[in-house]
């Protein structure tokens, strides 16, 4: 359908499995089953012009450029037809996104938004925090407490930080990353809209080397996840 003949190389710059990690029972799910190496979403549609000044390098892109030297270059350049055809993905994923914030809202009068990533055990080059550095296994990413109410920040971080001390976890917030284009986009705390970005370790729920999948890694993150979105969302109906 959009053919884009891309090499077949094995991308470990992917947002690897995260289908699989955020994939828990309740709430609706958007995912996009499409490599941020191919099509970045969690951009801005007109790239760096729309950015300010105080948006992070690796944010300072549009949605084809590569995040780091570090990742795959699957393609130099892509036709224009190429770029219509992205581009149609990007707007109908963003689409979705409204149409689900406002069902959530007609529904429960406000919207709880997940924003759900994988991230490198170890930082790669030109990204906030320094080249090879270890990072925690959950980085959660507010905004510096701007993308959803207090109290939810609050509830989604105690909760967070209860399990990953029953689990033996780390947990950092808003480091390396605060947020990208969708929780900013979509963080709307003063409407009622919610959102906060959760990062997980791949070195957490999976072989980083050969990239296989650790399963019952995977069952533990959904019960965590849920159970943290599942005190959010009481944290929400209180407001």
């Amino acid at each position: 359908m959009h053919n884009l003949d891309l090499k077949d190389k094995v991308l470990k710059g992917n947002d690897t499995y995260t289908d699989k990690v955020f994939n828990i029972k309740d709430g609706i799910q958007v995912k996009l089953l499409v490599s941020p190496l191919v099509l970045n979403v969690n951009t801005d549609k007109k790239g760096y012009d729309a950015q300010d000044a105080k948006t992070p390098k690796h944010l300072k892109r549009s949605p084809f450029e590569k995040a780091s030297s570090d990742e795959l270059e699957i393609v130099k350049s892509y036709s224009e037809e190429q770029k219509a055809n992205l581009f149609e993905i990007y707007d109908e994923y963003h689409q979705k996104i409204q149409k689900s914030i406002d069902e959530l809202k007609q529904k429960n009068g406000f919207a709880l938004i997940l924003d759900g990533h994988a991230l490198a055990s170890r930082a790669p080059t030109d990204r906030p925090d320094k080249a090879g550095e270890k990072r925690a296994d959950f980085v959660m990413g507010t905004l510096d407490d701007k993308s959803a109410h207090p109290d939810v920040i609050k509830s989604f971080y105690d909760a967070l930080k209860k399990q990953a001390d029953a689990h033996g976890f780390s947990i950092k917030k808003n480091y390396p990353y605060k947020g990208g284009y969708i929780t900013q986009n979509y963080g709307k705390p003063e409407e009622n809209v919610h959102v906060i970005q959760l990062e997980v370790s791949k070195a957490v729920y999976m072989d980083e080397e050969n990239l296989s999948l650790n399963p019952e890694r995977v069952l533990v993150l959904h019960s965590i996840i849920s159970d943290i979105m599942n005190k959010t969302f009481e944290a929400v109906s209180d407001i």
